[in-house]
């Protein structure tokens, strides 16, 4: 490398002026930029691309590496978030992956989504009860598989029969055999049906206590609902009505254990309330 430098002072118009000339040789040419894949040449990292801007990819630009777990919906294969043009590595997963939009649910960890429903608290629609015969009442019947006769008695009967087999007895929809108590028995007294086992409620946790009653008879019945320290209810009803479902939600503040008791109030007559599906779910 040289170099060679001229000065000289020159006077124009009485003014002196330094002028400095010459050559400078430093100036070298570049060797031209080596390209990926070329020997010698710097790696890219995965999923980036030569002369591009990061960005998601999407529609025209390519799917960069991902590092993703697959989804349950997934083969676990890698992928990049949908974007709008540009390459960018991708810490999303592919389709059915883990990431959120992908085709395996909410979370990508349920291809299918949603959970099984929780079961009931307690449920009894008396249909696995074994009676006599199956066109009519086992009178002051006690054999219950979840159900105590506190007091009185109690009938069980099969609906349509040949004493209960008005319409208005199990009216429009109900099955063509369904299995439903009397709670006014056969010994003139009127009876009370509680659960074998007392239940457990949570404090704060939402209950819904559901029945079905129907009165074939032609007087007006009723009958007290209770769980004690949390539903105090009767139900009164005429002569002749059709089954009716009836709802109570309840919402405990305190833990609290107790049974569910039917009581029958419309006398002892033998003649009562019919009570079918019962039900308690949170």
């Amino acid at each position: 490398m040289s170099s060679r430098r001229v000065a000289a002072l020159v006077t124009v118009s009485g003014i002196i002026v330094a002028v400095s000339c010459g050559s400078n040789d430093d100036s070298r040419s570049e060797p031209p930029a080596l390209q990926p894949g070329e020997a010698g040449a710097p790696e890219l990292a995965a999923g980036a691309h030569s002369g591009a801007a990061p960005s998601s990819a999407g529609e025209g630009g390519m799917a960069g590496v991902g590092t993703a777990p697959a989804g349950a919906g997934g083969a676990g294969a890698p992928g990049a978030t949908a974007g709008q043009g540009g390459e960018l590595p991708s810490t999303s997963g592919g389709a059915g992956g883990e990431a959120s939009g992908g085709e395996g649910g909410a979370s990508g960890n349920d291809g299918a989504g949603g959970t099984d429903a929780e079961p009931p608290l307690f449920e009894d629609d008396f249909d696995a009860e074994q009676l006599e015969t199956a066109s009519a009442y086992s009178v002051n019947y006690v054999e219950f598989a979840r159900w105590n006769v506190a007091s009185g008695s109690v009938d069980v009967t099969v609906l349509p029969n040949g004493f209960i087999d008005s319409p208005g007895a199990y009216g429009a929809g109900q099955l063509a055999r369904s299995v439903v108590v009397d709670l006014n028995g056969s010994t003139a007294q009127s009876g009370t049906l509680e659960t074998k086992s007392a239940l457990t409620f949570l404090p704060g946790v939402t209950y819904t206590l559901r029945y079905v009653l129907g009165n074939a008879r032609n007087q007006t019945n009723a009958v007290t609902v209770s769980i004690t320290g949390l539903v105090a209810e009767t139900r009164t009803q005429n002569s002749v009505t059709s089954f009716t479902a009836y709802e109570t939600t309840f919402t405990p503040l305190n833990p609290v254990t107790a049974k569910l008791v039917f009581a029958s109030a419309g006398g002892a007559d033998d003649d009562g309330l019919l009570l079918d599906s019962v039900s308690i779910r949170r």
